[in-house]
């Protein structure tokens, strides 16, 4: 995966060093991506609702959306790396599935109208 990004070179010099940097970023990107994925499935509503959902979904959305077009992926397409051409494809689609997922969870958060309240009838 560090080739396919393109940091092979800088992460093999550090593990040659005996640095744990490669190791602690790899973790770090695999809980982001782990967190990702709860958060989808909680606006999928497949698992508890997680705290500031909403904020959650538009977040991972912008950060999906921000590799595909600014990131990397308008250059991509203008330099005919094919590879980042398919990266930032893939980011498209998973961000534009985020940012429908908070459009969704905008609409169906919305109070339902109370309904008429009754008063209680008095025994006899």
């Amino acid at each position: 995966m560090f080739r396919a990004v393109g940091i092979e070179a800088d992460m093999r010099e550090l593990a040659t060093q005996g640095a744990a940097l490669p190791y602690i970023l790899t973790l770090i990107t695999c809980a982001a991506f782990a967190v990702f994925g709860l958060y989808g499935l909680s606006g999928a509503a497949d698992i508890r609702r997680l705290p500031l959902l909403r904020a959650g979904l538009v977040s991972i959305a912008v950060i999906y959306l921000y590799r595909a077009t600014v990131s990397g992926g308008i250059a991509a397409v203008r330099d005919g790396d094919t590879v980042q051409i398919v990266f930032a494809a893939i980011a498209l689609l998973i961000g534009l599935c985020y940012a429908y997922g908070a459009f969704v969870q905008r609409h169906s958060t919305t109070p339902a109208p109370r309904a008429a309240r009754t008063t209680p009838r008095a025994r006899a």
